[in-house]
C-alpha cells in the first residue's frame, strides 16, 4: 500500500512538473493578408511621475494604434504605426518567416518627433549570428501577436518566453491562460481568455525572490474564436500609471 501511495505520488509529481515546465516556442499565429486592427489607449494617470510622463509621452504613451498584416513572399510582415499623446508617433515592423513555428527575422523601429521630423530609427537583424539572438526570443510588442497562434485552450499551464524590449534590454516573462471572461470593449463584447504574463526576476536567494513577489502582472485578452486577437491589454507603467488598450475595429 505504501509502495503504491509512493508510486501515484511520483506519477503526480511528473505530472505536475511537466505541466509547468516552461514552453518558449510559438508556432504560426493565424492571420489573413490585409488584416488591420486599431486600438485606443487609457492611460489612468494615477502615477505620482505622471507629470514627467506627459513630457515625454511622445516617446513612451500611445493614445492609439493600429496594426497591419501582410503575407508577402518574404514573410509575414506585421507592422503597427502609433500616435501618441505629445503628437508624435512611433512605427514599428517586423518580418516573421516560418512554416511551423514563428521566428521574428528582423524589427525596426522609427520614432517621429511631434514637428515631423525622425528622432531615431532603430534596425535589428535577427539572423545575425555576430548578434547572438536565441530563436526564442521575441520583440515585446510582438508578444499578444504571437500568442495567437499558442495553445490558449491549455487553461493553468506556465509557459515561458524571452522578450527583447530593446538594444541591450532582455527579460524572461512566463504567461498562462487563466481562464475565459467576457470583455466589453468599442468594438463589441467578447468571449476572451485571459492571458496572465509576469516578467521574471534572475537569481536566487531572499532578494531575489521578494523582488519576483514585486513583479506586477500585465494581462492580455485574446478573443476564443480563431483567429485569437487581442481585444484588450492592461499594463502598468513606471511611475504608477495604468495602461489600458481596447480594440476599436478589426478587419477582416
Amino acid at each position: 500500500m505504501i509502495h503504491f501511495v509512493k508510486l501515484t505520488f511520483l506519477l503526480f509529481s511528473l505530472l505536475v512538473a511537466i505541466l509547468m515546465m516552461p514552453q518558449k516556442a510559438f508556432p504560426k499565429p493565424p492571420c489573413s493578408d490585409g488584416e488591420t486592427a486599431d486600438y485606443k489607449t487609457i492611460i489612468d494617470g494615477k502615477g505620482k511621475f505622471t507629470g514627467w510622463g506627459a513630457e515625454t509621452s511622445a516617446r513612451y504613451q500611445p493614445v492609439e494604434w493600429t496594426q497591419n498584416i501582410q503575407i508577402t513572399q518574404d514573410g509575414l510582415i506585421w507592422s503597427r504605426s502609433e500616435k501618441h499623446i505629445g503628437g508624435g508617433k512611433e512605427v514599428m515592423v517586423a518580418v516573421i518567416r516560418g512554416e511551423s513555428q514563428a521566428r521574428v527575422m528582423s524589427w525596426m523601429s522609427t520614432l517621429i518627433s511631434p514637428a515631423g521630423k525622425q528622432e531615431s530609427r532603430l534596425d535589428v537583424d535577427f539572423t545575425d549570428p555576430s548578434l547572438k539572438y536565441p530563436e526564442d526570443m521575441f520583440p515585446g510588442l510582438l508578444f499578444p501577436f504571437l500568442l495567437r497562434g499558442a495553445d490558449l485552450k491549455s487553461i493553468g499551464v506556465v509557459h515561458e518566453a524571452r522578450i527583447w524590449w530593446g538594444t541591450k534590454s532582455v527579460s524572461r516573462v512566463s504567461w498562462i491562460v487563466t481562464g475565459k471572461e467576457k470583455i466589453s470593449v468599442p468594438a463589441g463584447s467578447f468571449e476572451c481568455y485571459v492571458v496572465e504574463q509576469t516578467v521574471l526576476i534572475d537569481g536566487k536567494g531572499f532578494v531575489s525572490y521578494a523582488l519576483q513577489r514585486l513583479m506586477p502582472k500585465f494581462y492580455l485578452y485574446l478573443t476564443v474564436e480563431p483567429p485569437h486577437y487581442m481585444v484588450k491589454s492592461k499594463q502598468f507603467n513606471p511611475g504608477g500609471d495604468t495602461q489600458t488598450d481596447m480594440l476599436i475595429r478589426f478587419a477582416p
